[in-house]
């Protein structure tokens, strides 16, 4: 099966999360995954370093003179990569592909939503979720009904996938000894946080989310660790760092067996 992740999302956050580890459980049983992205996006980046097969395009075009071409860049893909699912993560190239589908009508179209905010009730969208979509997926019991009752959408064609899943309970991976939290808040990340988990990573042979091979670390990021004086801030089970460098953070981990 080919599948098209349409994940125009600039941050890597629950929705991105979301599309991108799909595409990875996808690639991993043996379907063929190619994941759109913007350029220069941390979504981008997590893609590259999952070891997706990615293709950016500027999929949040706004402006009618890009809008045009890009359709017709998007068609060009589809002709040429055949996909059988095409699952749309945000709502701005959604319409591209349902006008796309209703043209050629060979893949399916899935609208994957992350966003807690409904979708406007309008003829637009009812169009979009009612009829070019051929399934919807919503985060919560209350979005699944508001799209049912005002977009007209068959309660057969919705399905829930709850989001917002507390990691201090639930893991894809095996924990760490020892949890690595670092801020990725702006005054961490202006002060170098990307340097010092990249180093991390290196040292450690794991990225963020993940563990290391002798699970001996977990590394988390966080957005907020409340201690922005500290700048840039890291910490280990119990323990806060501040002013972390990424040339000293390796000898102040190694304490941690």
């Amino acid at each position: 099966m080919r599948v098209l992740q349409v994940v125009n999302v600039r941050w890597f956050n629950a929705t991105s999360w979301y599309a991108l580890y799909l595409g990875r459980l996808l690639r991993d049983a043996g379907h063929e995954v190619l994941v759109l992205t913007l350029e220069n996006t941390e979504t981008h980046e997590q893609a590259k370093k999952w070891g997706l097969n990615t293709r950016v395009m500027d999929l949040n075009a706004r402006n009618p003179l890009k809008i045009v071409p890009l359709y017709f860049e998007i068609k060009k893909l589809v002709n040429t990569f055949s996909p059988d699912i095409i699952n749309c993560h945000r709502g701005e190239a959604f319409v591209l592909f349902g006008l796309l589908k209703k043209k050629s009508n060979g893949f399916r179209l899935v609208r994957t939503r992350g966003d807690q905010r409904p979708p406007r009730k309008n003829a637009v969208n009812k169009w979009l979720y009612g009829s070019a979509a051929d399934a919807v997926v919503a985060p919560n019991s209350v979005m699944a009904r508001y799209i049912q009752e005002n977009l007209g959408v068959p309660k057969d064609k919705i399905h829930l996938i709850l989001g917002g899943v507390d990691r201090k309970f639930f893991s894809f991976d095996p924990k760490g000894r020892h949890t690595i939290k670092v801020c990725l808040g702006t005054a961490c990340y202006v002060k170098g946080i990307k340097e010092v988990i990249s180093r991390i990573e290196n040292e450690f042979q794991l990225e963020e989310g993940g563990t290391s091979p002798d699970r001996r670390f977990s590394l988390e990021a966080v957005r907020c660790l409340g201690a922005c004086g500290l700048a840039p801030v890291m910490v280990v089970g119990e323990d806060t760092y501040g002013d972390v460098k990424a040339d000293t953070v390796i000898r102040k981990l190694e304490e941690y067996e």
